[in-house]
């Protein structure tokens, strides 16, 4: 496979127009996580990159910002739809339980009015840490996320802190 940096083009350009390649290398012995090269998928990369930031740190008015006051969030776990501030709390209870967080593998796709991201979410609560693979399939509308359903298992949850 040719390597590439990340958000460019074989020549150094950065692409125009959306695209889907990427480049997935093997975990690397230092850190055990995929290295993933990938062009910029369009004009959702920078939502979808705020997302895992805030996640990542654990900033609930960060991902505020990215959702539209009326957006809904929904787990295949529970199937509960939850306004912005119930999922804003459970940001928050996440963060508070966790001693930190962060995402490997991650795979993104543009769809029509929006995009899927496939990732694994790492997670350390102090005692222990687990690996929680996991599928967005997110809505946006004028530049703010209007939906977005969560998709992962549940019984691997179940084993975290145990």
């Amino acid at each position: 496979h040719q390597r590439l940096q990340r958000g460019h083009c074989s020549d150094g350009r950065t692409p125009r127009a959306p695209f889907h390649r990427q480049v997935i290398h093997a975990p690397t012995a230092e850190t055990g996580r995929f290295t993933v090269y990938r062009l910029r998928m369009g004009a959702f990369d920078d939502i979808a990159d705020g997302v895992v930031a805030a996640i990542t740190a654990g900033d609930s008015a960060a991902l505020g910002e990215l959702y539209a006051d009326d957006v809904v969030v929904w787990h295949n776990t529970d199937g509960i739809e939850m306004t912005k501030e119930e999922n804003l709390a459970s940001l928050d209870a996440l963060a508070a339980m966790t001693t930190k967080r962060s995402f490997s593998n991650i795979r993104r796709h543009e769809i029509d009015g929006g995009f899927v991201q496939q990732h694994v979410m790492h997670l350390d609560w102090g005692s222990g840490s687990g690996d929680l693979p996991a599928c967005l399939v997110v809505k946006v509308e004028n530049g703010k996320i209007i939906r977005a359903d969560e998709y992962f298992d549940g019984a691997t949850v179940a084993t975290f802190g145990r």
